[in-house]
């Protein structure tokens, strides 16, 4: 189908066994294959005895989640991260931003969505993602709108289109993990989608579709349920 736009405390890596080590991990299958967690988890290597090295990754992530950027402020107010680290981080992001390819990815179908929001799909809560595009089926910016629990989010229409609106796109992918694992869409999920499908339709903001996603799978309202 193609779219058409109308935990235990760990002090250090080390005490990890080495199977699961992150960088065995992304030497046996390259850096593709490593969660957000495992890939901070690298920048970090260790916590100390005030905070074990999985809650300050995981400060990290909800940082990243909720902000969409860090900067040295909010990341030494987490405990035990401190400056150089914090540097690290920063550091990483900003030269990850800077080599970006140049060449604005497109979105053609579901499984082109599912590329570019996957790796939400380690969080431990629900994260409610939208997915801005132009009339070409280039990407503007994906923002997190909302953060919930295991098993359920709760969803604003303001949180879902403000950062649309802003970067002026003519359409938007909604996009929600099931930390479950059970990618069929619940009866909120689906009044939700028709609820974002009407206040689209006064702003003049297409919602192409709504994806309910796991790491390895997705399921797409578009194909099963006709939106």
């Amino acid at each position: 189908m193609r779219y058409k736009i109308s935990s235990p405390l760990m002090l250090d890596v080390k005490e990890i066994p080495q199977f699961e080590q992150p960088r065995e991990r992304l030497k046996s299958n390259g850096v593709e294959a490593l969660t957000d967690e495992e890939l901070i988890t690298l920048l970090i290597s260790s916590g100390n005895k005030e905070n074990g090295i999985k809650n300050i990754t995981n400060s990290v992530i909800n940082l990243l989640d909720s902000k969409g950027n860090l900067n040295l402020v909010e990341l030494n107010k987490i405990k035990g991260l401190g400056l150089a680290k914090s540097s690290q981080l920063c550091a990483a992001l900003e030269l990850g931003r800077r080599r970006i390819e140049k060449k604005t990815r497109q979105i053609i179908d579901p499984e082109d969505v599912h590329k570019v929001v996957r790796h939400y799909a380690s969080r431990e809560q629900e994260l409610f993602i939208s997915v801005s595009i132009n009339c070409a089926h280039e990407i503007l910016a994906i923002d997190v709108a909302s953060m919930g629990t295991i098993n359920q989010c709760i969803v604003h229409p303001r949180e879902v289109f403000s950062n649309a609106i802003k970067n002026r796109a003519v359409a938007i992918i909604i996009c929600h993990n099931h930390p479950t694992g059970n990618l069929t869409p619940s009866l909120n999920d689906l009044q939700i989608t028709k609820r974002l499908i009407e206040c689209g339709k006064i702003l003049g903001i297409e919602i192409i579709d709504h994806i309910i996603f796991s790491e390895e799978e997705y399921h797409s309202m578009k194909e099963y349920e006709e939106l």
